[in-house]
Order: structure tokens, then sequence, then C-alpha cells
């Protein structure tokens, strides 16, 4: 009988231990949480200051020519005419 209650005390102090170090993890866990809300709120108020500082552009439509349109302005060169008079 006395080997059962050592096993038993021995189980019980591996739960104990067990159960310690799962509260230290949890503790640990919730700082990383926080923490991690505390980042996302910087980045997102950086964002905001650098957004403020910058003019807003837009970009430019592609201005390269298709095909049609390039073979039409490459028939007449130099400054001609289209009925083939000179500038």
């Amino acid at each position: 009988m006395g080997t059962c209650n050592v096993e038993r005390l021995a189980l019980q102090a591996k739960l104990d231990k067990l159960l310690r170090e799962e509260a230290e993890l949890r503790r640990v866990f919730r700082k990383i949480a926080a923490r991690r809300e505390q980042i996302a709120q910087e980045i997102t108020e950086i964002q905001e200051q650098l957004l403020r500082d910058v003019k807003p552009f837009r970009l430019k439509p592609d201005l390269r020519l298709s095909r049609s349109r390039a073979r039409g302005k490459n028939k007449f060169k130099g400054g001609e005419k289209p009925n083939g008079e000179t500038a």
C-alpha cells in the first residue's frame, strides 16, 4: 500500500508542475497578445501620420499607341503632310 501512495504523490507532483507551467505560459501568451495589439495600434498611427504628409496623386493613363495609331503616325515623317507636301 505504501507504494501506491508514493506513485500517487509522484503523479500529483508532476500534475502540479504541469499546472504551474501552464499558468506561466498563459501569462506569457496574454502579454504577447497585449503587445501585439499595441504594435498594431502604433503601426496604424504611423501610417496615418505618413499618409497625412503625402500629397494625393493619380497614375497617368497608359499613353502607348495602339498598333493602328502607331502605323498612322509612322507614315508621315519629317513634317510631311498627308498629301505629300512638306511643311
